[in-house]
């Protein structure tokens, strides 16, 4: 049997009349929004005994089995040939067959996506300190080219009170916010999707300079993070205090500390956020009044005092466990959380017999503030990957080529199907003489294809957006839009007539004398590393960094002293869809059947065009739809 269909790397059984037609596609060049991949038609697999058990007993109403419900691991070999990995998806069951359709290529990657988005990426590895104090901070990633930086950009909303200043060069890093290359965005979700990504244009000048601002309003750590700052101690020995004095209980044996903040009596708050404490304990003492008290305490960073959970003596002992539990309560960064025991009037003992504890059970909602560790992980933007995918591959008209059993998907420059003529596969000899059909307008393009990025308080950004003119009358008229899932961002001037990018975010209050933040849309960035002879000092009102020979991260979004931007109309179009444009002049679509083999399309390199004498042209091969062994096969061809 010429096709073969392996279930979980087992092979299924097929009846001799099984037909598996097979399309692939890369990429339709008439659908702007979205990236195809290989499928077959829906076809019937008879419900052998095996192939039940493989499909999980689909006919089985009592069947409990979630395979039915699943993306099944299967591979499809044709005469023995290169095999398609993919998935099977069992739309149907009768009483004797199972209705399935296979997916591969392109499609298989998407699916593995999900519905992910950037906040689902281990970015830990970035993890630094949003500071200038200490290692790993501000100062030391401002002259990143790689990985995230810290771009000099005006977030404030008003000339009268902007976050940089306009005729001195000091910043206060407090009002900066790190930025995120693409490059590494790429990597993680490679890494999330087990794919891994090549192509010469991950090494272009553009995509290395890409960067992503972090504008998100709230700024929270992860739950990883939150569950790192719990600890646990354990006090072994008894703590007496003496009458009418108080004395902060130690618990120094058996610490669990993770995140370093208990230094054996005292819990310094982490991070800004809700915190819930518990202390069990036994205590001992006189009878007479006053009673020894033990306390829960908050004590912030200037020194004031609260007692937030507290106990009186009530008899001459009491009973283990006892427990101070104050609940969760909201902290601010740098209180301290501590125990004390108040003696009374004959003095009292910790008595830890039974194992007296302090603990910190839960940390939630807890906000990312200047001077603590940043992290990108749930601060990116809400951006799905399948979104961010495809918004690259429309700002530079990629082409995706997924080889599914090396795990390998290869970003191509559409362009490059006009450098490979060379390279052309000859297919004259194979095509059918009869029912040729030539096809003069693109079902999915409008007369105006507007290239947008999402509006953001109304401004008009001039260049942004970019219209890829269809000169086509027949056309639709009405406008077609694929949009980024970013916002276009103007400049300014700050810092002693430098220009930088301005992001309307943070809002000044004149009665507080601070800001607060807006939401805002996500942005993206070129990044500009600058040498200046007069040099930026970096001052926080406690700590002052400066470097003049350090390149410092200036960002654009368009300038049009730059040789590439971030516009459309500027830049995008001019560059990356001349050759989709020269396509789409006096388009014709060739739809022919072809004498084909299955070593012509089983891993057929849609990067190389096909030749056809007849015509003394080349064409972009769109679609190779239902193949069939031994079958004529039909193809969708579009002139170069």
């Amino acid at each position: 049997m010429p096709v073969t269909l392996f279930i979980e790397n087992e092979a299924a059984d097929l009846a001799a009349e099984t037909p598996i037609a097979l399309t692939f596609q890369v990429h339709d060049i008439t659908e702007l929004e979205s990236r195809q991949g290989n499928y077959s038609n829906e076809f019937e697999l008879p419900l052998t005994a095996k192939n039940r058990r493989l499909l999980g007993f689909p006919n089985a109403i009592a069947s409990t089995s979630n395979i039915p419900y699943t993306k099944i691991n299967a591979l499809l070999s044709i005469n023995g040939l290169q095999s398609l990995p993919g998935f099977l998806i069992v739309e149907e069951v009768t009483t004797d067959e199972a209705k399935c359709t296979f997916y591969s290529g392109n499609t298989g990657f998407f699916e593995a996506l999900g519905n992910a988005t950037l906040n689902d990426l281990d970015l830990s590895t970035y993890n630094h300190y949003w500071d200038l104090a200490g290692t790993n901070n501000v100062f030391d990633n401002k002259a990143n080219t790689n990985g995230f930086t810290y771009p000099i950009i005006e977030y404030g909303t008003e000339t009268a009170h902007p976050t940089l200043p306009i005729t001195t060069r000091s910043i206060n890093p407090k009002y900066l916010r790190p930025a995120m290359f693409v490059s590494p965005l790429m990597q993680a979700i490679s890494n999330y999707c087990g794919y891994n990504f090549i192509g010469d244009f991950f090494a272009s000048e553009a995509f290395t300079k890409e960067l992503i601002p972090i504008t998100n309003k709230h700024l929270k750590h992860s739950a990883g993070w939150s569950a790192w700052q719990l600890f646990s101690a354990y006090k072994t020995t008894d703590q007496t205090v003496a009458t009418t004095s108080t004395d902060v209980l130690t618990f120094p044996e058996s610490i669990v500390d993770a995140g370093s903040n208990f230094n054996g009596s005292e819990y310094t708050i982490p991070s800004k956020g809700k915190y819930t404490f518990r202390c069990t304990y036994k205590l001992s003492g006189g009878i007479n009044s006053p009673r020894p008290v033990i306390r829960m305490v908050r004590e912030d960073i200037d020194g004031n005092v609260q007692i937030i959970s507290s106990r009186t003596l009530t008899g001459l002992s009491m009973v283990f466990p006892e427990a101070l539990e104050p609940g969760e309560l909201e902290f601010e960064h740098g209180d301290k959380v501590y125990v004390t025991l108040y003696g009374g009037a004959d003095g009292a003992t910790y008595d830890a017999s039974l194992g007296g504890t302090f603990t910190c059970t839960a940390v939630t909602d807890t906000t990312i503030e200047y001077g603590n560790l940043f992290e990108f992980t749930g601060n990116m933007p809400a951006i799905s990957l399948k979104a961010f995918i495809k918004a690259l591959c429309q700002r530079y008209n990629l082409l995706l080529y997924t080889d599914g059993l090396s795990k390998t998907i290869e970003f191509i420059p559409f362009k490059t199907l006009y450098d490979n003529q060379s390279k052309a596969i000859d297919w004259s000899k194979k095509m059918h003489k009869r029912g040729i059909e030539t096809h003069f307008h693109p079902d999915e393009f409008s007369q105006q294809n507007i290239f947008a990025y999402i509006k953001e308080d109304g401004d008009e950004i001039p260049g942004a957006q970019g219209i890829l003119t269809l000169d086509d009358e027949t056309a639709e008229l009405t406008e077609k839009k694929i949009t980024q899932p970013f916002a276009a961002t103007n400049s300014i001037s700050r810092l002693q007539n430098l220009t930088v990018p301005q992001i309307k975010m943070m809002e000044y209050d004149a009665d507080s004398s601070t800001y607060k933040n807006n939401d805002v849309k996500p942005r993206i960035l070129y990044l500009d590393s600058v040498i200046l002879t007069d040099a930026i000092t970096y001052d926080d009102g406690t700590t002052t960094a400066t470097d003049g020979a350090t390149e410092e991260p200036f960002a654009w979004f368009i300038n049009e002293a730059k040789p590439f931007n971030l516009g459309f109309d500027n830049n995008l179009l001019a560059t990356h869809y001349t050759e989709l444009g020269y396509m789409l002049y006096r388009y014709k679509k060739l739809t022919a059947r072809f004498n084909l083999s299955a070593a012509d399309v089983m891993g057929f390199d849609f990067k190389k065009p096909v030749y056809l004498s007849q015509y003394s042209c080349y064409f972009y091969v769109n679609k190779i739809e239902g193949y069939t062994p031994k079958k004529l096969t039909k193809v969708e061809l579009i002139k170069m």
